[in-house]
């Protein structure tokens, strides 16, 4: 997890604030860690694997890779960015699709049947309310993943709108339980989708 801490200057004798990383230690010790580039190159280099596993319930200060790519996540530059995302698949989900378009079809039902879930996780991510790593790992899986109910009609056993439900929910920092809690083995508590079908959508993005 990722946290401010004030330090004190020894000579002028004035506060700073910084923020660090806790990563917990084998010995199951929080650590204060500072967060470095090589750190934020390698979160984002290996960005699509860590979203899964913090969609899947591993605890953010379980590594330092963890700990770097929730606190990538949880910034209000990606929360916006992809806030923008979901109004351009509804955007995309009003426009026909054309038979030579290369890109993955969308589950266009799927689509208008959550547009007031989307509409509330829009709002959701573009509030300065803090939101928890989990949360906005799975809003970015469902528009990443291949088994996401937005792409897969028949991978998926929930409706998208469930989906969102779902990550609405856990969006809230207060359905994360204490932080000295043992640690959720990953992918117990992953959703169905995500574990369905794990693989990108050819082109990534349907837009």
């Amino acid at each position: 997890m990722i946290t401010t801490v004030a330090r004190s200057d020894g000579r002028s004798g004035h506060q700073r604030h910084e923020r660090v990383i806790l990563v917990r230690g084998r010995d199951g010790v929080l650590t204060e860690r500072r967060r470095h580039r090589y750190d934020e190159l390698l979160a984002r280099l290996h960005g699509f694997a860590l979203d899964e596993q913090l969609a899947a319930g591993a605890p953010p200060e379980a590594s330092m890779r963890l700990a770097t790519r929730a606190a990538q996540l949880v910034s209000m530059r990606t929360r916006r960015k992809l806030a923008r995302d979901w109004e351009r698949l509804l955007g995309q989900a009003d426009r026909p699709r054309s038979a030579a378009d290369p890109r993955i079809p969308l589950v266009r039902r799927e689509i208008d049947g959550a547009r007031v879930e989307i509409d509330s996780l829009v709002a959701a991510l573009r509030a300065v309310a803090p939101v928890t790593a989990r949360g906005v790992a799975i809003s970015q899986l469902l528009l990443q993943s291949g088994g996401s109910p937005v792409y897969s009609p028949r991978g998926s056993r929930v409706s998208l709108a469930a989906a969102i439900a779902e990550a609405l929910r856990l969006l809230d920092p207060l359905s994360v339980g204490p932080l000295a809690d043992p640690p959720v083995t990953p992918h117990d508590l992953a959703p169905s989708w995500l574990m369905t079908n794990k693989a990108r959508p050819p082109g990534a993005w349907p837009w």
